[in-house]
C-alpha cells in the first residue's frame, strides 16, 4: 500500500496511539488490503478504540476515502498497516466514517427494487425482471420470484412449504455451479416470500424449439449465415425444429454437470424440461426453477412436477410419489429425444380422465417407439441411441445410477463424445450455441398473456 504523497516508509514511533501488536494478525483474517480499499472476511480481525477484535458478518470492500486528499481537512495522519507506517494522507470527515464503517460489526444498506416487466407466471407465482440499484450508477440485472399462497389451503401451509424452498435455495447458493440458476436471496414482504435470483441473458429451450424461431431466423440471416446454423446448430424437425446431436450432447452435459451438484447435496429438482433448461448467450446451459426441488432426507414430497417429463414412477398411481436423482435423469432423457427429434413424445396421449395411465404406459413404451421418432441420422449412431435408452429406462434398475455414472460410465455421455471425436464430428459447441442465440438478439419470442399482477 502506498501512501498519497511521498510514500515514505518509517518506523512505527513509540508513543503512537496505535499498537503496532494490533496489525500483527495472520494473514488469513483478511482477503485483501490494497492501495483503494480493505477487504474484509467473514472473520475478520480489525483493530477498534479498545483493541479489541471485531468479526464482521460478511465479506465486503471499502473503498479508501483518505486517497482523495481535500482542501477543507489539511491535516494528516499516518496510515498503519501490519507493523508498517506511511505518511502523507489526508484526515477528512469522509476518512472516520471509513474507519467507524469498518470497525463496526453491524451494516445496514437500504435499497429501492422497481420491478420493470413480468418474466414468466405458473401456478407457484410470478417471475420479474428487474435491476439493482446501486451508487454512483450501478446497476445489475436481477429476477425476483413471488410466490403465490393460493396453492395452499392455510398460511401454516404455506409458511412450511416456503421454509422447504428457503432450505434448497440456501443449498444452491452454496454450490454455485456455473450451470445452476444462482440464487441471491430470500426475502418476505408482508408475509408474501420472494427469491431474488440470477436473471439469465438467453431463451429457454421451450422458446427456442419454434418454428416462430427458426423463420425468423432464415428471414433475418443472409443466406451463407443460415446455412451454416443449419448444418451445424438446428434444423427441421418433425413439428418443430430439432438440434444436431453435437449440440444436444453439449446442453445434455451441461444439465447432467449441474444435476451432480444438486443430487451430490441431496437435492431433487424433480421438474427438469425443456422450459427450465435455458441457453446462455455465452453457449452454456443452466437448469432453472427450483420450485419443485426437495431435500431427499426429508419428508417433503415434490409439490411441482409436470406430468408429460415426469418419470414413471412420479406418475405412478401405486408409486408413493416420491422422486430420486434416477428421476431427474429421466426427465434429462425426455428433453433430451425431444431436442434430437424436434417433437413432443407425449402429445398424442388422450387429455382424458385415464391422460395418468395412458401416459405412464405411453413412457413405458417410448424405448420401443424410438425408431419412429428418432432421425435417420441419429439412429445411425447406435451409442448415442443406447445412451437415450439409459436415461429413460422406465425399469429404474437398468437407469443410470447418477448423473455422474450418466457420464462416466460405460456407454455414458463421455463414451459418445469420444466417438464424435474419433468420428471427426467435434465441433466449438459452445461457440456455436452462442453465435446462435446472439444472432437472435433482435428476436421477440411469442409470449402468452398474463394477467396484471395484484402486488
Amino acid at each position: 500500500m502506498t501512501s498519497h504523497n511521498n510514500n515514505k516508509k518509517r518506523d512505527l514511533p513509540e508513543d503512537s496511539s496505535w499498537r503496532k501488536q494490533d496489525f500483527e494478525r495472520p494473514s488469513e483474517e483478511y482477503l485483501d488490503v490494497n492501495s483503494q480499499e480493505t477487504v474484509f472476511s467473514s472473520r475478520e480481525a480489525f483493530p477498534s478504540e479498545d483493541s479489541s477484535l471485531l468479526n464482521l458478518p460478511m465479506s465486503v470492500p471499502f473503498a479508501r476515502p483518505s486517497l482523495y486528499p481535500s482542501e477543507e481537512t489539511p491535516l494528516c495522519v499516518e496510515t498503519v498497516l501490519r507493523g508498517e507506517i506511511f505518511e502523507g494522507v489526508p484526515v477528512s470527515e469522509l476518512t472516520k466514517k471509513y474507519s467507524d464503517l469498518t470497525a463496526s460489526k453491524d451494516l445496514n444498506f437500504s435499497e429501492h427494487i422497481q420491478l420493470e416487466r413480468l418474466l414468466g407466471e405458473g401456478g407457484q407465482g410470478m417471475v420479474f425482471f428487474s435491476r439493482r440499484q446501486g451508487m454512483d450508477g450501478f446497476n445489475v440485472p436481477v429476477a425476483f420470484k413471488f410466490f403465490s399462497p393460493s396453492p395452499f389451503s392455510s398460511e401454516e401451509k404455506y409458511i412450511l412449504s416456503m421454509e422447504n424452498h428457503a432450505k434448497v435455495a440456501t443449498i444452491v447458493n452454496q454450490i454455485q455451479q456455473e450451470n445452476l440458476l444462482n440464487v441471491y436471496n430470500w426475502r418476505q414482504l408482508d408475509g408474501i416470500r420472494v427469491m431474488e435470483m440470477e436473471w439469465v441473458d438467453g431463451f429457454d429451450l421451450q422458446q427456442l424449439m419454434t418454428y416462430h424461431m427458426y423463420d425468423w431466423l432464415q428471414s433475418n440471416l443472409g443466406s451463407k449465415d443460415f446455412d451454416i446454423l443449419k448444418n451445424v446448430v438446428v434444423t427441421e424437425g418433425k413439428t418443430r425444429p430439432r438440434l444436431k446431436s453435437g449440440i444436444v450432447i453439449k446442453i445434455i452435459r451441461d444439465c447432467l454437470m449441474a444435476l451432480t451438484s444438486l443430487h451430490d447435496n441431496k437435492i431433487v429438482h424433480s421438474d427438469i424440461k425443456c422450459s427450465n433448461i435455458m441457453l446462455k448467450r455465452t453457449g452454456n446451459a443452466k437448469i432453472i426453477d427450483f420450485g419443485g426441488a426437495y431435500i431427499t432426507n426429508e419428508k417433503f414430497l415434490p409439490e411441482a412436477y409436470t406430468p408429460a417429463y415426469a418419470a414413471p414412477e412420479l406418475i405412478d398411481p401405486h408409486g408413493n410419489g416420491w422422486g430420486t436423482a434416477q428421476s431427474d435423469l429421466a426427465s434429462l432423457g425426455y428433453v433430451m429425444i425431444e431436442l434430437l427429434a424436434g417433437c413432443s413424445l407425449f402429445a398424442d396421449v388422450p387429455q382424458d380422465g385415464q391422460y395418468i395411465n395412458n401416459l405412464l404406459m405411453a413412457k413405458r413404451n417410448l424405448i420401443h417407439r424410438l425408431p419412429g421418432i428418432l432421425p435417420h441420422d441419429v439412429l445411425q449412431d447406435k451409442l448415442l441411441v443406447d445412451f437415450c435408452k439409459k436415461l429413460i429406462e422406465p425399469d429404474m434398475s437398468k437407469r443410470f445410477e447418477t448423473a455422474r455414472d450418466a457420464i462416466l460410465s460405460m456407454g455414458g455421455l463421455a463414451e459418445v463424445q469420444r466417438q464424435l471425436i474419433r468420428g471427426g464430428m467435434v465441433s466449438e459447441f459452445d461457440f456455436d450455441i452462442c453465435g446462435w442465440i446472439r444472432s437472435l438478439e433482435n428476436w421477440v419470442p411469442p409470449r402468452k398473456k398474463f394477467r396484471k399482477p395484484k402486488l
